[in-house]
């Protein structure tokens, strides 16, 4: 039974890991493309919606790859096709199931309308939706800006220019910091790596808006916003995600990722409307201390969210299981072992 769950923990860390890891390489693929297509001469007004078709290809791949991923075997078991959950398994751990039992399906919701009832859920939820949300709100603002960051620092530079200094600063800071974050993740409990990511984005933000002389020369400004590069990259690029999927047991797992996920969309919307207006408005500084805030108010909502290095998802939902109501359809398979019978 052991082995199962911490394979299945382990099966859904590589996947979530995998999707943080590819989330910086498409940063780092977006203005290579960009420098590539501008580069060859290709006119402005043409160039955009070039790098804006080329941008679906990458979707398109996903899209087809999800069709084929299969559900969670525990996922499966629990909602009553125990003989796919048990050839998923097998196909995962390249071995024959042995004695694995599936978790309790009597104390387990089927949906997460019965859980968010609970106050450590939404406790919980607000830990997971409110750090992923100030990070998008600050990320994206700043990340789909940060060509106009750059133009407001250097006002005369022409698009190849500032799309390479993009470019330096994504590879140098970015790229090291998805690295690193990527090798801290088995070293670092979820919560202290998102919370010094979050702190090194907070401090690079208020250096720039107390120090008027930041945004006034690139070198100085490009090494500071880099820090923020970094520790984005390091910590809540993957820590925002795998909190969200690790903090709740398995029958509302999806729904209150998904809440968290939407909250986080939310952010991302508005960060990246929001930003340039007041770029063009009150200017850089304000833009940075509004970031500065939202990092700070990662760092809070973080430590809502109970740690979940060490435990199996069924221990990390222990706290949060809701009892079954009359609404709730019998339970289904109580054990993988039954279809080797």
């Amino acid at each position: 039974m052991g082995d199962h769950r911490l394979f299945e923990d382990a099966v859904d860390l590589e996947a979530l890991v995998d999707g943080g890891a590819r989330h910086v390489e498409h940063d780092v693929s977006a203005y290579l493309v960009s420098l590539l297509v501008l580069a060859v001469g290709v006119p402005d007004h043409i160039a955009w919606r070039l790098i804006l078709g080329v941008g679906v290809l990458p979707s398109l791949l996903v899209l087809q790859q999800r069709r084929h991923m299969p559900e969670s075997p525990r996922w499966t078991a629990h909602n009553g096709d125990p003989a796919q959950a048990v050839k998923d398994f097998e196909s995962f751990a390249q071995r024959p199931v042995t004695a694995v039992t599936a978790p309790d399906a009597v104390h387990k919701p089927r949906t997460g309308t019965g859980a968010l009832a609970k106050r450590r859920v939404l406790i919980t939820l607000a830990g997971t939706a409110g750090s992923w949300f100030f990070y998008n709100v600050a990320v994206y603002g700043i990340n789909v800006s940060q060509p106009l960051l750059i133009k407001n620092i250097v006002p005369n530079a022409t698009t190849v220019p500032n799309i390479a200094l993009n470019a330096v600063l994504v590879v140098c800071f970015s790229l090291i910091g998805g690295i690193l974050g990527v090798v801290a993740l088995d070293r670092l409990q979820r919560r202290t790596q998102q919370a010094v990511g979050f702190g090194l984005c907070a401090l690079a933000m208020l250096l720039i808006t107390a120090v008027p002389g930041l945004s006034a020369t690139v070198v100085p400004f490009a090494i500071t916003f880099g820090m923020s590069l970094f520790g984005s990259m390091f910590g809540p690029n993957y820590t925002t995600m795998l909190l969200a999927a690790e903090s709740y047991p398995t029958r509302v797992r999806s729904t209150l990722h998904g809440i968290s996920s939407g909250r986080a969309k939310v952010g991302a919307f508005t960060g990246a409307l929001i930003v340039p207006l007041i770029l063009a408005g009150p200017g850089i500084r304000i833009v940075t201390l509004i970031a500065a805030c939202c990092f700070l108010a990662g760092i809070a909502t973080t430590f809502l969210v109970r740690e979940p290095v060490g435990l199996t998802l069924d221990d990390i939902g222990q706290d949060l299981a809701v009892k079954p109501t009359a609404a709730d359809p019998p339970p289904g398979i109580s054990s993988l072992e039954e279809v080797q019978a």
